[in-house]
């Protein structure tokens, strides 16, 4: 019969065996090839691979669960100063050729490319899908080390939330990334982080061009978070695998719109000429031109005509055919401006009709334009 110590033992060895089974579910001790750059805010399987080799290595003190958070950044900026990596925190090419060497030996290379696993960092303005290679030579160099990236500067501009604007943001510097470049928004108060990216750089990696669509985005913000950045100040920097910039500051303006059916406490008549069927009402927390105005039908639009703007407080009259011009009137800060929508019904019973319009502003800090939607709404015509 076998003795107490050695039950007590082979208990141990089972023990442990269970725990390696439930801590390791996807890495396993063998090669770690990982095939996509991870950063904070990704969630996958390679997410939960690192998590799984950091553990075995002794830097991660938490629980694997296969989302890039606080724990997983400290662990792997424990990781890349043991092997003499700047401690960026983020799994960027040279980090997964490392992790790749430690796992399988000297290997031949490791590709960068923009993550597209089931759980994107962001999708936002990554028009190219670019490639580079890192090559592992010896145990103590993979690919030349470059210093963190820096700005030099960037351009002013009124990023107003929610809107859509089609010009790129420019970041000038120095050691951007080919293609796995992130922005980091640093609010100026307390208050959540936000990431973005990846983003491409030119010119050898000194000029940035973004598309900003992180304005009207839903991005990462942390564990289980992810929503639009809100207005205020922030210092952004930018991330790479090399380290983290310097700051620049960007500021981000709320605009306020609200839209309204018809005449308040009056129905539209199913013959009428020039009814008050709507009313749009702006506010700016930043000067802007306001340059059109347009405007699309859906429902019983062919018994609406002659369809004309009018600014409440001048009462001038803008007429047009689907945009209307508002002549860059200017909006103040913290001003409001009130048009409303006039239109002849011909109607022979009664119907309805849904009006959707679109402001175009230019703001005056970085000349602009700037396409605001604005909220639809349902204008019904009874007898």
């Amino acid at each position: 019969m076998p003795s107490m110590t050695l039950l007590n033992r082979m208990k141990k060895i089972l023990l442990s065996i269970i725990f390696v089974l439930s801590t390791s579910s996807v890495y396993a001790g063998g090669c770690l090839d990982l095939q996509t750059n991870l950063s904070k805010g990704d969630e996958s399987d390679r997410v939960l691979s690192l998590q799984n080799f950091l553990l075995e290595k002794g830097f991660l003190k938490a629980k694997p669960n296969g989302y890039f958070g606080p724990g997983t950044i400290n662990a792997v900026k424990l990781y890349q100063k043991s092997v003499g990596l700047s401690s960026s925190g983020a799994v960027f090419p040279l980090t997964r050729a490392s992790i790749k060497k430690d796992t399988c030996g000297n290997t031949a290379s490791v590709t960068s490319q923009t993550s597209n696993t089931t759980f994107p960092k962001n999708t936002t303005n990554t028009t190219v899908s670019a490639t580079s290679t890192a090559t592992s030579t010896n145990n103590t160099s993979q690919s030349p080390r470059l210093p963190p990236p820096t700005i030099t500067s960037a351009d002013k501009a009124a990023f107003i939330s929610g809107g859509i604007i089609t010009n790129p943001f420019v970041i000038n510097g120095t050691n951007f990334s080919t293609s796995s470049n992130f922005l980091v928004f640093q609010p100026q108060n307390a208050g959540k982080i936000y990431t973005v990216g990846p983003f491409n750089s030119f010119a050898s990696g000194t000029v940035m061009r973004i598309i900003p669509a992180f304005v009207k985005d839903i991005v990462p913000c942390g564990l289980e978070c992810k929503e639009m950045i809100p207005p205020g100040g922030y210092d952004i920097s930018v991330q790479t695998e090399w380290g983290k910039s310097n700051t620049a500051f960007i500021s981000i303006k709320s605009f306020t719109s609200k839209t309204e059916s018809g005449a308040i406490g009056r129905a539209i008549p199913v013959k009428s000429t020039d009814s008050r069927i709507g009313t749009l009402t702006f506010s700016s927390s930043v000067a802007v031109a306001l340059d059109n105005i347009t405007i699309s039908l859906a429902g019983d639009s062919s018994k609406v005509s002659g369809i004309f703007i009018k600014d409440d407080v001048t009462g001038k009259v803008i007429k047009g055919s689907n945009t209307y011009d508002l002549g860059k009137a200017l909006l103040s800060e913290n001003q409001s401006r009130i048009f409303g929508i006039y239109a002849s019904t011909n109607l022979s019973d009664s119907g309805s009709i849904t009006v959707t319009p679109t402001l175009n502003v230019t703001d005056y800090i970085g000349s602009n334009s700037i396409k605001i939607p604005l909220q639809p709404f349902l204008v019904t015509i009874s007898g």
